[in-house]
């Protein structure tokens, strides 16, 4: 896909995870564990662990941004038991409202 003629742009699928931990001493593990992923699945083009550093009421704990080539990719990752319950005490916001 081009722009204007000049900048070319690669699709691909951005996936982000909003997560509340349920003790939040646990941050540091969990942003390693997370951090642990990087290089180790094929076909994750990036990934990107960010920690709240405010620690405002209702501010999530985490978040998780990855990117994918496309569906399929992100699918088989995203969609495997031991990735989406990635330690005890996770609580993805994205399951929150389901």
């Amino acid at each position: 896909m081009s722009l204007s003629g000049s900048v070319n742009v690669e699709p691909v699928i951005t996936h982000v995870v909003m997560m509340k931990l349920t003790d939040p001493a646990d941050t540091i593990e969990a942003v390693e564990r997370l951090q642990y992923m990087d290089g180790k699945i094929p076909d994750l083009l990036s990934i990107e662990v960010l920690a709240d550093a405010l620690h405002r009421d209702g501010a999530f704990d985490l978040v998780l941004r990855s990117t994918h080539a496309d569906e399929p990719v992100w699918s088989a990752i995203w969609n495997t038991p031991n990735i989406r319950h990635c330690w005890p005490g996770c609580d993805p916001g994205w399951r929150a409202g389901r």
